[in-house]
């Protein structure tokens, strides 16, 4: 609540700065402005629309410009498009990605953490293949994708691999991994270790 409080402020006027440069305020100029920059119908313009009408009407020589030709595309509408094309390939790859890791299986299915936590995940079909990249032992948990599926803690040797399999994973009702646990793996997986200094690694892999 202290952090929400504090950034309450600056937030509102990065907020407020990007939606103005998004969705600018319309300005509409009338009253007396209006009369100057426009100018005042007077009676002879109210008798004569007819004739002012016909000079603004387009000749053989001064052809019209098509309005649609003039339009160009604003910063607004190119955000706008982009995002709805953003949007549009998120939506064809979540229908699609199932299809396609079922065709090709090791289509990223190895992730690897970084030097300070040298862990390779190998996601397969039944079970996650662990592999410590170190030379201490790990003892280590994990949790499978934003349906929180648990794994028992299992150690991993120093250079060495170990094997869990879905099934071994827990919901939080304690309902075992019957359901494709693979595609919550591809997902993420949060993986927290400790090795035999007491050193706590933790790493969220995408």
């Amino acid at each position: 609540m202290l952090i929400t409080m504090l950034a309450l402020v600056p937030m509102t006027f990065i907020v407020s700065g990007i939606t103005l440069r998004l969705f600018p305020p319309d300005i509409e100029v009338s009253g007396d402005v209006s009369g100057i920059l426009h100018g005042v119908l007077t009676d002879d313009d109210v008798a004569a629309p007819a004739e002012r009408s016909n000079q603004r009407q387009p000749n053989a020589d001064h052809p019209a410009v098509s309005t649609l030709n003039q339009e160009r595309w604003s910063f607004e509408g190119v955000v706008i498009a982009l995002l709805g094309i953003a949007i549009g390939l998120f939506w064809v790859w979540s229908s699609v990605a199932p299809a396609v890791y079922r065709a090709l299986p090791e289509l990223g299915a190895t992730r690897r953490g970084p030097t300070g936590f040298p862990v390779t995940v190998h996601i397969g079909r039944t079970d996650l293949a662990f592999t410590n990249g170190s030379v201490e032992r790990w003892v280590c948990d994990a949790v499978l994708g934003r349906q929180q599926y648990t794994s028992p803690t299992f150690t991993v040797e120093a250079g060495g691999t170990n094997r869990i399999p879905y099934a071994g994973f827990l919901d939080n009702t304690n309902r075992s991994g019957e359901d494709d646990l693979s595609a919550f793996a591809r997902d993420t997986i949060r993986l927290q270790c400790t090795d035999e200094s007491q050193r706590t690694h933790s790493l969220d892999i995408d």
